[in-house]
């Protein structure tokens, strides 16, 4: 709860037969458990599950899942494997990558629901196909609903009201509370469109989770103040700047030299 995971790397060194065992770059979960209030962020691995790898069901809960990378398998966010499946809770699931499928996530099993969350801008966002190692994708079709979803594998069917449009995401940053997260930008459809199924109290910040007409979809509950996109600050090269301190320099000497004149 409340945690960074990042910055890790999931390799191996041993039989070149086993290298689908570099998995969760960030995390391995091999019982029942939850992420609540936190982000997984900036983890590597090999093989797959960038972020995360869960062998059993888990529960993601106003959390970030960002940034994180499969070098070369499935599954740059999260490797949801079967029958496990994953219960995705007002959370943001954003700028993960793989070469082959399930860029954000990646699960192969029917019972997942995602409430409220967004699945958007990865490599890939939703699937189940490039399985190498395992079984051939069958239909995993996603209950729940309130949703921002980008793309999804033809048996990884989302919710029927899942929102299918650019999230209009801010970058990772410190946006408040103890972790970092991806704002909701100016225009971005997530405000006011989600639903609070688990019944939150505040967003992954510790702000009030419902603001304005209802809650926002995914981690990022936007309080009502106007977040625009970053833009770059004009740079002053240090050529410009000696020169410049050279010319207030010899200012400043003849407004002495008069002042001592009169």
């Amino acid at each position: 709860r409340q945690s960074t995971v990042s910055d890790n790397l999931a390799w191996h060194e041993g039989d070149p037969a086993f290298s689908n065992y570099d998995i969760g770059g960030g995390i391995v979960s091999v019982r029942d458990g939850y992420l609540l209030d936190s982000t997984v962020s900036g983890n590597r691995s090999l093989g797959r599950g960038g972020g995360l790898a869960t062998f059993t069901g888990l529960a993601v809960i106003n959390s970030t899942i960002s940034g994180n990378v499969a070098e070369r398998d499935i599954a740059g966010g999260m490797f949801v494997r079967r029958p496990a499946t994953l219960r995705l809770y007002s959370s943001t699931v954003t700028a993960n990558r793989s070469p082959l499928d399930g860029g954000g996530i990646w699960l192969n099993a029917p019972g997942s629901a995602f409430h409220g969350s967004i699945v958007s801008g990865n490599s890939s966002d939703v699937g189940n196909r490039d399985n190498r190692f395992g079984s051939a994708p069958i239909a995993s079709p996603i209950d729940g609903s309130h949703n921002l979803i980008g793309s999804t594998a033809p048996l990884t069917e989302p919710p029927a009201d899942t929102l299918r449009i650019d999230a209009r995401l801010g970058a990772l940053a410190s946006n408040g509370g103890r972790t970092r997260t991806h704002a909701l930008l100016d225009g971005s459809p997530a405000i006011d469109a989600g639903s609070n199924h688990a019944a939150l109290a505040t967003d992954q910040r510790g702000l009030p989770r419902v603001y304005g007409a209802a809650p926002d979809i995914g981690a990022f509950e936007r309080q009502g103040d106007i977040v625009a996109e970053a833009q770059p600050v004009p740079g002053i090269s240090m050529r410009a700047m000696l020169l410049l301190a050279g010319l207030l320099g010899f200012a400043g000497m003849r407004r002495a030299l008069q002042l001592r004149r009169r």
